[in-house]
């Protein structure tokens, strides 16, 4: 039996174990249970596309005492407060002391699908190019949100890459509802790449998955970080356009 309390004292849940499906709020960044539909810390609702999907035995509270996000194990940076991901346990270095104020968290913002602008949320069009802000996704300032469209099944989904931060994909991670648990149905590891934004671009690495990462049918070199740009086509797994076992994106940002 496992627990998860907030810090903040605004939430509390409990799971039978490490391999628990767990919901990692994107507002708040606190685990929900697998079939919660409103986070219990902030209630921000938790729709298909927009919560990252994590075992519960993956999850640990950020590093930062000052914040009160959980994170994923394999993480490099806090997506809230920025904080580089150290052992949870360590009482903080010297060198950790001039970690973000309040004042400098990431807030939340409208960024323009057109020129990429960041708008306060009560936006209806752009400030910089007047393009509407209809149905436009929620991100923290200084990220990027990236379009994930499904080859294979035409649907779309949004995600939101934090500044200097660091995303998971495979079976146990992002965009784990469009893959078969079951690793045996399928070429995607159960942690299989990861994406990151340094200094506003956008790079892709394999994480050492069993069966690959492409970019442009082209394979990654497991553990190095490739430069990705907007309209490329990642494949999890070889072949993916006759192989249904592996699946194939087109990521735009």
């Amino acid at each position: 039996m496992a627990e998860f309390r907030s810090r903040a004292n605004q939430g509390i849940i409990t799971v039978a174990g490490d391999d628990e499906d767990i919901l990692l709020c994107p507002n708040c960044f606190f685990p929900n249970s697998g079939t919660a539909r409103e986070c219990v810390a902030c209630n921000y609702t938790l729709q298909n596309g927009n919560v990252r999907w994590l075992r519960a035995g993956f999850i640990r509270p950020c590093s930062n005492p000052n914040c009160t996000a959980f994170v994923f194990s394999r993480d490099t940076q806090c997506p809230k407060c920025g904080h580089p991901i150290g052992n949870s346990n360590q009482a903080p270095s010297a060198e950790d002391t001039n970690a973000p104020t309040s004042a400098e968290m990431p807030r939340d913002v409208l960024i323009c699908p057109e020129c990429h602008a960041e708008n306060p949320l009560n936006a209806s069009q752009c400030s910089m190019c007047d393009a509407p802000l209809h149905n436009t996704a929620t991100a923290k300032s200084g990220a990027m949100v990236l379009n994930f469209h499904n080859l294979r099944t035409e649907r779309v989904v949004q995600l939101s890459l934090p500044a200097n931060g660091t995303i998971m994909i495979g079976r146990e991670g992002l965009l784990s509802g469009q893959f078969p648990a079951d690793g045996s149905q399928s070429n995607v590891s159960r942690v299989h790449m990861s994406l990151l934004q340094r200094d506003g671009r956008v790079y892709i690495r394999d994480e050492r998955s069993t069966n690959g990462t492409y970019v442009n049918y082209r394979e990654v070199t497991p553990g190095r970080e490739l430069p990705i740009e907007s309209g490329s086509v990642i494949e999890l797994g070889p072949n993916a356009r006759e192989n249904r076992y592996s699946e194939y994106f087109e990521l735009t940002y």
